[in-house]
């Protein structure tokens, strides 16, 4: 997908590596071709680069999940002090890669609480109203994403599903199927791990940075989409 891969190129995680970016089968050809694919619907596998290499024990992950449930407002708010710097960078950064002069903002983020919490994984949601400022016209989007941990035999990954404002039971249903299958074919690890003092916020907060970051792909989609469209 070479237009896809340009594209998330220039959203740079600070926080993850973006390991599969997933698109409906019925975009395959168009993705395969160049061409930007439809994007109202989409995932993005990531990992933390702080525990790409690290083995991760229930208990461990069980602080992690506890960290999230009941610091998820004040970390996103901490991560929402962060993001006009970023934005901005994602933004010289694409305008650059395609030839597009935008702006990207992000007005508000409403994290939900957790509505999947098992041993080997938890799972909240979260809504985000971005802005589009193209030429003289400034759009508002409302992205529904949803994010996944996953413990995967010691290893932490994060699954974020995006859809609209409406999608919000889609993103939720089909993370759950996801991990649901991950998890049934990786035996559990349960092995304690040697390293000690990790801040869970922290890892919160680049979980949920993550979150924000992926959304943008749905804006810059459209964008591509539109301007193809139109000949420019």
């Amino acid at each position: 997908m070479p237009t896809v891969k340009r594209l998330t190129d220039q959203m740079v995680d600070p926080w993850n590596d973006t390991l599969a970016f997933y698109i409906p089968e019925a975009s395959v050809p168009s993705a395969l071709a160049g061409d930007i694919p439809n994007l109202d619907r989409y995932f993005i596998l990531k990992v933390n680069k702080h525990l790409r290499d690290y083995t991760m024990s229930i208990s461990e992950f069980a602080s992690l999940r506890a960290s999230i449930a009941s610091e998820n407002k004040k970390i996103t708010e901490g991560v929402k002090l962060k993001m006009p710097s970023y934005m901005k960078e994602v933004s010289q950064n694409l305008s650059k890669e395609f030839d597009i002069d935008l702006a990207l903002d992000i007005a508000q983020m409403i994290p939900l609480d957790l509505h999947y919490d098992e041993a080997g994984a938890f799972a909240y949601s979260m809504f985000m109203n971005y802005g589009i400022q193209t030429d003289s016209q400034h759009t508002p989007v409302v992205v529904s994403g949803t994010a996944t941990s996953v413990n995967l035999s010691g290893s932490v990954i994060f699954l974020y599903a995006y859809g609209d404002k409406d999608d919000l039971d889609w993103t939720r249903s089909s993370s759950e199927a996801w991990h649901k299958f991950i998890l049934s074919i990786n035996a559990p690890h349960s092995q304690e791990s040697l390293l000690r003092g990790i801040d869970w916020d922290k890892v919160g907060a680049m979980a949920i940075g993550g979150v924000i970051i992926g959304g943008l792909a749905a804006l810059i989609g459209a964008i591509l989409s539109k301007r193809r469209k139109n000949g420019a």
